[in-house]
């Protein structure tokens, strides 16, 4: 026999989902801040680089955006959370996945085929350096609450 899954309690797992949306808000304003710093540095300095870890940003966005929309179905419906609703937001999540990399793979090739080098931006390189340890905290706590 399996052991049967724990099922969390309806008002705890409500609050679960809040904290989930809590800092899926706060993923996207730091993709939306992290997309205008790269692009607006990147468009500045000539930087390709730069321009592609911004549109990376903004995919980001669009699936924390995915993300926002399905965890409020789950708000309002609860425990009546339609499958199909799960279902949708991992095949929209996907296609923005290989949508970024095909985006990444496109413009490397042709910063390769220009033989275009990188300038140096302050200002991206700070969001380049802040983008790691503020990801690493968000997945850390996203963890800690679906777990």
């Amino acid at each position: 026999m399996f052991p049967s899954p724990v099922v969390a309690p309806v008002s705890v797992h409500a609050s679960l989902v809040r904290q989930a949306l809590c800092l899926e808000w706060i993923t996207a304003g730091w993709m939306l801040i992290e997309a205008a710093v790269a692009i607006g540095s990147g468009a500045t300095s000539r930087s390709l680089s730069l321009i592609a870890f911004g549109a990376d940003s903004l995919i980001e966005l669009a699936s924390a955006g995915v993300l926002l929309w399905r965890l409020d179905v789950e708000m309002r419906r609860g425990a009546d959370f339609p499958e199909c609703v799960e279902l949708r937001a991992s095949r929209i999540g996907g296609v923005l996945l290989f949508g970024g990399a095909a985006y990444v793979v496109i413009s490397a090739t042709y910063g390769l085929w220009v033989r275009r080098g990188q300038e140096f931006s302050t200002p991206g390189f700070a969001v380049a350096v802040l983008a790691i340890p503020v990801m690493w905290c968000l997945a850390k706590a996203k963890m800690r609450i679906a777990d």
